[in-house]
């Protein structure tokens, strides 16, 4: 009793698995920066004969719009099939058609969309030798001949054979006309065996003239061209960062700085320029700087600096930080006042806040059990690294098409071994 043998099919198995890592890889990787065009910038026309196949543009890197333009320049032949076509004609023939030219039907009226190559061939047989009688010499060998239309090949053999076969060589047409063409086949019959000694009186028998062709299809040849033009802008940040202009000054009891906002306004970049508030002064503003019941300015330094737990601005050089933004963001570090403390005394301080010691690192007071939630952070930061804003990253589509790969080779390794072992 033979035992039945797997049924589980390899290539089924295989489609499946190629095509799933293919959709991963595809969304992983593949970003599409091609828009349709809106005006961006003026893309010239395709040259005279040309022809426009379209304009796409390019925001995420070149800023760049193209236009595509085609022409046809000619045309080659591709691959001629392996499938011979044939018409072919079996004639009969007796003493008195000696030299007589057979022809074969005419082949298929060639495409313009095709290539075509001929040949012509002739299978001869002899069923009597002397049909004349005992006065005539017999026909000891023929002479048979073939050409075609095309080309005007003709070729020649001789054979003291009762039967023979001739082939013509392939002749290239090249692209097709319209045409259509025939064979044509002969045959002599000679007293001696090399066809020679003169011509016999003629035999009986039956001729076959064929035209054979092939094809291949026509391909086209184009000259392509790419219009190209340029534009400044897709979007803001493609026009450079926001830049003060001049000085900081006093409006009402707010220091304000005037900007320039880069704009991206109909692909070309422009600037507006707007007012921004620096702070408000609890009491006036005099000489872009806060002064306090008419007495003179507090902070005279340029910059700004933590003062009270409070970003203040200094006019006249000092500062320690370069913009408001910069303080904020170092005020928010310092973890309440301890860190404008002495160092000696910064822990004391953080303790008296109700925290357990003053991290030089991170600039703040910290709690022990703090450490325990940051390595909990940095596992979350570890999970974060296959998604991104909700969706996988390309570092995990790369592991789902390897993990897909080293499948594959498991399952090919498996169904080998199984049939093995069923053979």
């Amino acid at each position: 009793m033979s035992k039945a043998k797997p049924t589980i099919t390899i290539s089924v198995i295989v489609l499946l698995l190629v095509l799933i890592i293919g959709v991963g890889i595809y969304v992983g990787f593949t970003t599409q920066s091609a828009v349709s065009f809106k005006n961006q910038c003026s893309v010239p026309a395709c040259p005279s004969g040309y022809t426009d196949t379209g304009v796409i543009c390019d925001d995420e890197i070149f800023l760049e719009c193209s236009r595509g333009c085609i022409k046809e320049v000619g045309g080659h032949c591709g691959t001629y099939k392996s499938t011979i076509y044939e018409r072919k004609t079996d004639y009969g023939y007796d003493e008195d058609d000696n030299g007589k030219s057979f022809s074969s039907p005419y082949s298929s009226r060639e495409s313009s969309d095709k290539c075509y190559k001929y040949r012509s061939t002739v299978d001869f047989s002899v069923s009597d030798r002397n049909p004349g009688g005992w006065v005539h010499a017999d026909s000891e060998s023929h002479k048979i001949t073939t050409s075609h239309g095309f080309g005007n090949i003709l070729i020649s053999q001789c054979s003291d054979d009762w039967s023979t076969s001739l082939v013509a060589g392939w002749k290239v047409k090249g692209k097709g006309t319209g045409a259509t063409y025939s064979a044509i086949g002969k045959y002599l019959p000679y007293k001696s065996t090399s066809c020679g000694g003169g011509e016999a009186y003629g035999s009986i028998g039956r001729i076959d003239v064929a035209i054979q062709w092939q094809e291949a299809n026509w391909v086209k040849d184009y000259d392509e061209k790419i219009m190209s033009c340029f534009y400044e802008c897709a979007k803001d940040s493609d026009c450079g960062s926001k830049q003060n202009v001049g000085q900081p000054y006093c409006s009402g009891d707010r220091i304000v700085q005037d900007v320039e906002v880069p704009e991206c306004n109909n692909y070309e970049c422009d600037t507006d320029t707007k007012t921004e508030t620096i702070q408000t002064c609890p009491d006036s503003c005099e000489n872009a700087v806060c002064v306090e019941n008419g007495d003179a300015p507090v902070i005279h330094v340029i910059g700004w600096d933590i003062i009270d737990n409070k970003c203040v601005y200094k006019s006249s050089g000092g500062g320690e930080y370069n913009s408001l933004e910069e303080c904020e963001q170092h005020l928010i570090i310092l973890g309440g006042t301890c860190g404008t403390v002495a160092p000696d005394f910064r822990d004391e301080c953080c303790e008296n806040d109700g925290y357990d010691y003053w991290d030089e690192t991170t600039f703040s007071c910290k709690n022990y059990e703090d450490e325990d939630d940051e390595d909990e952070n940095d596992d979350d930061e570890e999970e974060n690294m296959f998604l991104k804003d909700g969706q996988p990253t390309i570092l995990l589509w790369g592991l789902i098409g390897f993990g897909g790969l080293l499948f594959i080779l498991f399952m090919v390794i498996m169904v080998a071994l199984t049939r093995r072992k069923y053979e």
